[in-house]
């Protein structure tokens, strides 16, 4: 058989042209025609002591060395160091074929080695000191994020807290809490004189005083953990957020979300035992077939039933603001924004806790402290959340040039 030199094709041995390309034909000789002592010594390796065959030394391939393929098409020549490198990729691959095929993206390598664009260092498997990388996030969101936890509102908003936290406690321990009570209580009976729902009111108060006063005051001290709790968490969310540090603790994000938890847990608790008083009282008025505290009490019942509505919705809503806050200044994943209800709720409370000091004792200097404080705290985190609100967000021009 006749080999075509040019395209391979095996031909009969009578056959002067390639049947297949048509070239001429030309007879070469086999190595076994091939004398040995015409065969330079340079080409012919040594045989191993045990008659092994010989291994004979391949060219050395460079990087940049291009090879013909059998159909005649320029490709990379594959060496070692190419197929172990990370920018191409699997043997025989190119860049741009193993890009396209996943192997290589931006921020990341074959072995699954990404490097935080951050600070250029780099961590294994995708996430990096408890970090959840499983989605992109976007650096100048976190950075963004990271600035407005140091925004000079918040910080007074938690100075605000801290004071709210301290008059709270030296009111309980002191026992004007209680007495303020009373106090409120003749105030609005003096106001508006007596009525269906002032007596209503002053039944509740008078249900108060009844109770042992050292009960009172620990219930009141109890009331004043979840205060505690929100105000360390607050603290710690302050100082731990910065923008010098890759990685950055959010202990304190998660201890608020916990004082939270408790406060509404409190809350719910309260509500709860309020409608079950007014139910009682609407049985009570409709047993005596009085008309007028029928009325009332069904009327105090519904107002009671939405504003629990209104608290479990609020503090759901704030619950997911800290998981916001949380997200974007840990990893910039951008999972939504502060709910505006909460904000909204936010401005309401600070009214409504105005409202309630005016009926207080002029002298009562702590009470008004403590509620005073505790207004201004609400209206200031309702100001900066709004601020937050509006200016960390992404960007739609920006979400692709930001990815980290």
């Amino acid at each position: 058989m006749k080999r075509c030199m040019y395209c391979g094709h095996e031909n009969d041995d009578a056959s002067e042209n390639c049947s297949k390309c048509g070239n001429h034909l030309i007879d070469t000789p086999t190595q076994q025609d091939i004398p040995v002592e015409d065969v330079p010594d340079e080409l012919f390796p040594e045989q191993g002591p045990e008659g092994d065959l010989p291994f004979v030394q391949q060219p050395e391939v460079q990087p940049g060395d291009i090879h013909i393929d059998e159909e005649g098409n320029p490709r990379p020549a594959v060496t070692d160091d190419i197929a172990e490198d990370p920018y191409y990729g699997s043997a025989g691959m190119t860049y741009g074929q193993n890009a396209q095929y996943g192997g290589q993206m931006y921020g990341y390598d074959q072995s699954g080695q990404q490097y935080d664009n951050y600070t250029g260092e780099s961590y294994a498997g995708g996430s990096a000191g408890g970090r959840d990388t499983s989605d992109s996030g976007s650096l100048t969101l976190m950075k963004k994020a990271r600035k407005r936890m140091h925004n000079p509102i918040l910080f007074l908003a938690i100075v605000l807290y801290t004071v709210h936290f301290g008059a709270s406690i030296l009111n309980i321990a002191l026992g004007n809490a209680i007495t303020n009570i009373s106090t409120v209580s003749h105030t609005i009976t003096k106001m508006t004189g007596q009525n269906v729902a002032v007596s209503f009111m002053n039944s509740i108060v008078d249900m108060i005083n009844g109770v042992n006063r050292w009960y009172l005051m620990g219930a009141g001290f109890a009331a004043c953990i979840p205060v505690l709790l929100l105000m360390i968490g607050l603290w710690m969310a302050f100082f731990s957020t910065t923008n010098k540090r890759k990685e950055i603790s959010t202990a304190g994000y998660t201890l608020s979300r916990v004082a939270i938890i408790i406060k509404f847990i409190g809350v719910c608790a309260v509500l709860i035992a309020a409608i079950v008083f007014s139910v009682a009282f609407v049985v009570s008025a409709g047993a005596a077939a009085s008309m007028m505290s029928l009325i009332a009490g069904i009327i105090v019942l519904l107002i009671m039933i939405l504003i629990a509505v209104f608290a479990i919705l609020y503090y759901i809503q704030v619950l997911y603001g800290i998981r916001v806050i949380r997200t974007n200044v840990r990893n910039g994943i951008d999972i939504g924004r502060i709910p505006g209800f909460a904000i909204f709720m936010g401005f309401v409370g600070c009214g409504l806790t105005v409202l309630a000091m005016l009926p207080m004792a002029p002298d009562d200097y702590i009470g008004l402290v403590t509620m005073g404080s505790y207004a201004a705290w609400l209206l200031l985190s309702a100001l900066w959340a709004l601020i937050y609100r509006g200016t960390v967000k992404h960007k739609e021009k920006n979400r692709d040039r930001d990815r980290v």
